[in-house]
C-alpha cells in the first residue's frame, strides 16, 4: 500500500511527468487543477480586510462663497469620501451627503439633498460642493 503515491504527490505532478507504481511506470497527463479552496479563502480574506478598513478621510481646503459667487473666506474640512457618497466634517459639525444619484456619470453631476437641505455634490474623485441656499452661501472642497 505504501507504494502508492499520495492524492497529494498525484496532483502535485507536473502535466507529462511519470511516477512510478507497482505495476511500473505510469504515465501522467494530467494538468494541474488550480486550488479553488486556497483562492477562495484569500479572497474572502482580501474583501473582509478591505472592508474593514481603517480609512479615515483627507484634510481638504474650501472656499466659501455667495451663490452670485462672491467670496466669503476660506474653510478646511475632513472628508471622507465612500464613492457613492461622502461626509463632511467640520467643528462646527458634521454634513452627510446621503446617496448620490446621476442618470449618466459622464454628462451629469452625482447629487444628493441632504436631511439638512443642502445640495451635496460630487464633482471628481478630488472635488465636492456644498450648497447652502437658506444662508446664500457654496462651498467648494478641493483634496490633495
Amino acid at each position: 500500500m505504501s507504494e502508492f503515491p499520495s492524492v497529494a504527490t498525484a496532483l502535485a505532478v507536473p502535466s507529462r511527468e511519470k511516477t512510478s507504481g507497482p505495476l511500473g511506470e505510469i504515465k501522467v497527463n494530467m494538468p494541474l487543477q488550480p486550488q479553488w479552496g486556497k483562492i477562495l479563502l484569500l479572497t474572502g480574506a482580501l474583501m473582509i480586510t478591505a472592508c474593514s478598513s481603517s480609512y479615515q478621510g483627507k484634510a481638504c481646503e474650501g472656499k466659501v462663497r455667495s451663490l452670485a459667487g462672491q467670496p466669503l473666506g476660506t474653510t478646511q474640512a475632513l472628508i471622507i469620501d465612500k464613492f457613492t457618497s461622502f461626509t463632511i466634517t467640520q467643528p462646527e459639525g458634521e454634513v452627510d451627503s446621503g446617496t448620490l444619484f446621476t442618470t449618466d456619470r459622464t454628462k451629469y453631476v452625482p447629487s444628493a439633498v441632504t436631511p439638512e437641505g443642502f445640495l451635496a455634490q460630487r464633482l471628481s474623485d478630488n472635488q465636492f460642493s456644498i450648497i447652502n441656499a437658506p444662508q446664500n452661501q457654496w462651498t467648494s472642497y478641493t483634496c490633495p
